[in-house]
């Protein structure tokens, strides 16, 4: 926010500037309330340019686009088609693109091809912010300079290899799948897993091969690597109906959480929750996860699982019965495919213990 900031103030520095001794004209003449909206527009744009330029760059690496989020905007891919909605998540709130590798072909360049592409076409659009500013005049001049000054910033941010709110940004990424360090190589191969369970492979018949290959890169240095893996070993365990070694694999989550992205934390603190209300019967540790779980990237059937685990713990049947069934209509837009199933025998389980009380 600070940068953002800054880059704001020195922007209008620069076109006011620009706009006194090269386009004749006022920038407090020229503004109107209307362009606090425009500039708004101009930053959602600027994200949308960038994160179209992630979907292309995928795209020509073969990959799959499952979920595109612009500002409060979400674009999913799930079993019925696209589906467009709002998507108002503090934590998360600006772009995010997340594609599926295609299994026939090598991963790491598909993923180095969907990197670039994001921080190159803000480049691109920086450059006709720019043209528009020197060619044109008065309002649409100054939106040309908008234009440039927030792609230019987006394009720093992005492209200078950074860590950012605990995620590896772009050039941070693309440069780490470059030196083939065994963090990268990981974030290859859970790539390449998450690709069968979205297709429709359920967790306990993932490639083994794969997740062993996993188990022997994973260092422990990279928190959100090791949390992507460990969730993997959760999930089959429990699709495999051991709930030892699925209570093993959330408590290794739970003792990095805090080192997990705001946005992606919630999704392991939702599946904790889940696991101490149906599992273990403790809903005030349950309700303690769920509370953490506000927000973040948590799909409305695993939301709505969890909320009934919980208010059956609690002895809340009514409650218990109207979060289940609101799963299982929620259950039919589930993006991942594989764990879709594996989500629906935990709905069936909850429903017919709730049938018993």
């Amino acid at each position: 926010m600070f940068a953002l900031a800054f880059a704001s103030g020195a922007s209008g520095v620069l076109l006011g500037r620009y706009a006194a001794r090269h386009a004749g004209w006022s920038l407090t003449g020229l503004l109107s309330p209307w362009d606090i909206a425009g500039v708004l527009a101009v930053w959602l744009a600027a994200v949308f340019v960038h994160e179209a330029g992630h979907w292309t760059g995928g795209r020509i690496g073969g990959m799959r686009l499952v979920l595109m989020t612009v500002g409060p905007l979400r674009l999913t891919r799930d079993p019925s088609g696209w589906r467009l909605g709002l998507f108002l998540r503090p934590g998360v709130f600006g772009g995010l693109t997340a594609m599926v590798p295609a299994g026939a072909r090598p991963v790491a360049p598909q993923l180095q091809s969907m990197i670039a592409g994001g921080p190159l076409a803000s480049l691109l659009l920086a450059g006709a912010g720019l043209g528009v500013l020197v060619a044109a005049s008065g309002r649409i001049a100054l939106y040309g300079g908008a234009v440039a000054v927030v792609s230019c910033f987006l394009f720093a941010i992005t492209a200078i290899p950074l860590r950012i709110g605990g995620f590896l940004n772009d050039g941070a990424q693309w440069r780490e799948l470059r030196r083939g360090s065994p963090a990268a190589q990981l974030r290859i191969v859970l790539a390449a897993l998450s690709a069968q369970s979205l297709s429709g492979t359920r967790p306990r018949d993932l490639d083994g091969a794969a997740l062993a290959r996993a188990h022997a890169l994973d260092d422990g240095s990279d928190a959100l690597c090791s949390a992507g893996l460990h969730f993997f070993d959760y999930a089959i365990a429990s699709d495999r109906g051991d709930p030892a070694g699925a209570a093993g694999a959330l408590e290794r989550i739970a003792a990095r959480i805090d080192e997990i992205p705001q946005g992606l934390r919630q999704a392991y603190a939702i599946e904790l929750a889940y696991f101490e209300a149906a599992h273990r019967g403790d809903a005030g540790r349950a309700r303690t996860w769920i509370e953490q779980a506000r927000g973040g990237l948590v799909e409305p059937a695993v939301r709505a699982r969890a909320t009934a685990a919980v208010a059956l713990a609690e002895g809340r049947r009514d409650a218990a019965l109207e979060a289940l069934d609101e799963a299982e209509r929620a259950l039919r837009r589930h993006v991942d495919r594989g764990g879709a199933q594996l989500l629906a025998d935990q709905l069936h389980a909850l429903r017919e213990r709730l049938a018993d009380r």
